[in-house]
């Protein structure tokens, strides 16, 4: 049987679209969280022979389940541990884990591409185990569902009903790093309301009434990253965000991030991702083209 290589880069073709979002926000312990849930593709899928695949790094999650009281479901091979997944379960395949898996003939996989992340745009199981499995026959009934009707909303819906109890062992650590968060709050806010080519280090510090080598100290130290890593990480996710899916020029894609003067944009993203914008734009081009004429690999 071959084997279907399956790159992070074939997979960041998904991670660039734009996602169907739901801003959860709740209480625990007296604390207010919010997350957001990223869905970036989905599908029920009845596999009529088998088939194999390896995964290296993929950069979101996958939720899975298997549809059906006698579908055959798969077998993954996961941080060197081999897993059996049937149909009593429900699946979380984290991100950045490579794995191997294999689909047995006639297993209806019902599955989602997400990412749940806090509001600092950081993953909620960033620290998880490769594989994470619930069982609860109320969600899989919705799931089921859900895929049945082929709606984004109900797909939505229903993935964030499994997602939380996915999250649930994880809730005391986000109200902790949520707290230690709130210390930055002014500069989360002025983030959001700031276009991403326009944030600078000095203005950030100006909201927190610090210096900008005081602010980048206390950031790095409380929160475990650069803060100029962390708005260029911003900068670059909605600069990939505009090139792949607006269809606005080069040049309205810099005004939009905040840019002045195109030429800025230019020497931002190659000094970020070594492509210019437009060669980052065609290459998602050519490869949207290249999935298309391989939709196992570019959905699965």
């Amino acid at each position: 049987m071959e084997t279907v290589l399956v790159s992070r880069a074939v997979e960041q073709h998904d991670l660039d679209s734009v996602p169907n979002r739901t801003r959860l926000e709740f209480t625990h312990a007296g604390t207010r969280l919010v997350l957001n849930l990223d869905l970036f593709n989905f599908g029920c899928d009845l596999r009529e022979e088998e088939r194999h695949y390896r995964h290296l790094s993929p950069p979101f999650c996958r939720l899975f389940h298997f549809a059906g009281a006698v579908s055959p479901g798969a077998e993954i091979i996961i941080g060197g541990a081999v897993h059996r997944l049937d149909t009593a379960g429900i699946y979380l395949l984290n991100a950045e884990h490579s794995f191997d898996v294999r689909y047995f003939t006639g297993s209806k996989l019902c599955y989602a591409h997400l990412r749940l992340a806090d509001h600092t745009r950081s993953s909620v199981f960033h620290d998880a185990p490769g594989l994470l499995r619930i069982e609860q026959p109320v969600i899989s009934a919705y799931l089921e569902h859900a895929w049945e009707t082929g709606m984004p909303l109900a797909i939505q819906s229903a993935a964030a009903a499994a997602m939380s109890e996915f999250v649930a062992p994880h809730l005391e650590r986000l109200r902790e790093r949520s707290e230690l968060f709130s210390r930055f709050a002014p500069v989360l806010a002025a983030i959001d309301r700031t276009p991403p080519a326009r944030l600078r280090v000095s203005e950030l510090a100006d909201v927190m009434q610090m210096t900008p080598f005081a602010l980048s100290k206390s950031f790095r130290r409380k929160i475990g990253m650069p803060l100029k890593e962390y708005l260029n990480t911003i900068y670059l996710d909605r600069a990939r965000e505009l090139l792949t899916c607006s269809g606005g020029t080069v040049e309205d894609v810099a005004v939009l991030l905040g840019h002045s003067d195109v030429h800025y944009f230019y020497h931002a993203f190659r000094r970020l991702t070594g492509l210019s914008p437009g060669e980052y734009r065609a290459e998602r081009m050519n490869f949207g083209t290249k999935t298309d004429e391989c939709p196992e690999i570019a959905r699965i």
